[in-house]
């Protein structure tokens, strides 16, 4: 069995080790929201890219704080979405896009990008949340991006993003009492729904 307790001080203790670099961390995403907004698919690469350093991310964050088993877990998300970078099978377009899934993929993403635990207050969640650092609001804002590009991702990434999504949200909950990852076992309920009952379009 786990020590869970442990494994709750070891992210708490990456979340406060790595508060100095997070407000980056938060303006980049904002910037890349930004460029997206005017420059739409000419920027899917770099947001193909963004995706694999917030993975990456977690996992050297891990393996410098003795966590093997979280660092192993993202380095191979990581590793999925460099096969991403050259194969480019994901689409940021957003034509043709649901956009009742456009607005739930933004609440998914604001839940990452404002994810108060771990943190002093609920005020400098806004700019000191471990999103890129510890597992769940990293995973909540990497699923809001391919719920995005639905029906257009990969498909493998994407699956393996989901599963890991539910694991991590249910020990969240379950083991750590870290209850705001409700939000992570919804979401990644809702895109395990959606990948399902998605018909892939033709490009």
């Amino acid at each position: 069995m786990p020590d869970f307790q442990w494994i709750y001080c070891n992210l708490a203790l990456i979340a406060k080790e790595y508060a100095y670099i997070a407000p980056i961390q938060h303006g980049l995403l904002l910037a890349i929201a930004i460029a997206w907004a005017f420059l739409k698919e000419r920027i899917d690469y770099v947001l193909r890219l963004y995706l694999v350093l917030l993975l990456a991310g977690v996992s050297l964050s891990a393996w410098l704080n003795s966590n093997v088993f979280n660092g192993a877990v993202f380095a191979v998300l990581a590793l999925a979405g460099i096969y991403e970078l050259f194969a480019r099978k994901m689409d940021f377009s957003l034509r043709g896009r649901s956009k009742f899934n456009i607005i739930i993929a933004l609440i998914g993403a604001l839940a990452g990008f404002y994810y108060p635990h771990f943190v002093d207050s609920y005020l400098s969640a806004l700019w000191a949340s471990p999103m890129g650092f510890i597992p769940c609001p990293t995973l909540l804002v990497v699923l809001a991006f391919f719920l995005l590009a639905m029906p257009r991702t990969n498909k493998l990434w994407h699956w393996m993003t989901i599963v890991a999504g539910l694991a991590y949200s249910i020990v969240g909950i379950v083991y750590l009492k870290v209850y705001i990852d409700y939000f992570l076992l919804g979401f990644s309920l809702y895109s395990l729904n959606v990948v399902v009952l998605t018909k892939p379009k033709p490009c």
